[in-house]
């Protein structure tokens, strides 16, 4: 894994950075909208901290005035049976072999900056989940898994094939009791960052954030308070007055 001078610079603002509560609400409203379903509070949560690092990268690129492109893959949609394909409105990138969904790979954010590609992860989650078998599949269940040297090299692998082999910035966004407990004392963490990895403070413990979410769709008038005990059961949440927001 490489790294570089802007990168560096592009990370350390982007785990400074606080939260923009009314943005990125409108864009889990949005996101939510579009689906056309419910979805869990988990779901929700996992959908604002991605909408935080989207827009706080902008942010700080802009601020930085960094060289930035954002849709490094647009040019080169197909490579042999790969296909790389962005959401609408976002950098959410999958790359996955035509009707196949066994092998996709979903990126959070993938840009290039000033020449490097730089992938970007953001996951709220326990640092290593009990019960997952290792070779089971290469689906990252925990922030640990993220970190092993035979998930990075498989989500670097279907990238190689646009870009001719080039080498990566991996960049994972965690929470800061994470950082402060399990990574600092984990010969895992230690090996990631001998690796080149690196990591930044994700603005919220784990075990906060989905009640921070759901306090904020509550304050935005998209939950009532008595969706706490669905909330808490994890069941799909019926968002109200979303039409209004967006």
């Amino acid at each position: 894994m490489l790294k570089n001078a802007s990168v560096d610079a592009l990370c350390k603002g982007l785990g400074s950075a606080p939260i923009n509560w009314e943005r990125t609400m409108t864009t889990v409203c949005r996101a939510n909208h579009e689906r056309h379903v419910p979805l869990s509070l988990q779901s929700l949560a996992a959908m604002a901290s991605e909408s935080h690092l989207a827009h706080t990268l902008r942010d700080q690129a802009k601020e930085l005035d960094l060289d930035v492109t954002w849709y490094p893959l647009k040019e080169a949609e197909r490579f042999g049976p790969f296909v790389a394909r962005y959401l609408p409105n976002a950098n959410n990138l999958f790359v996955s072999e035509p009707g196949q969904e066994r092998g996709r790979v979903e990126y959070d954010q993938v840009i290039r900056v000033d020449g490097l590609f730089t992938i970007f992860e953001v996951k709220i989650s326990a640092w290593k989940k009990l019960g997952h078998r290792k070779n089971s599949s290469f689906r990252a269940k925990s922030i640990r898994d993220l970190m092993t040297e035979k998930c990075y090299h498989h989500r670097f692998e279907p990238l190689k094939k646009f870009v001719c082999g080039e080498r990566f910035a991996y960049v994972l966004m965690i929470p800061t009791d994470i950082i402060s407990g399990s990574f600092a004392s984990s010969p895992a963490g230690s090996e990631f960052t001998k690796q080149g990895g690196i990591v930044v403070p994700f603005p919220s413990q784990r075990v906060d954030w989905p009640q921070t979410v759901f306090n904020k769709l509550v304050h935005y008038g998209l939950l009532v308070e008595k969706d706490q005990e669905w909330a808490c059961a994890n069941y799909p949440l019926p968002m109200r007055n979303i039409k209004e927001f967006l």
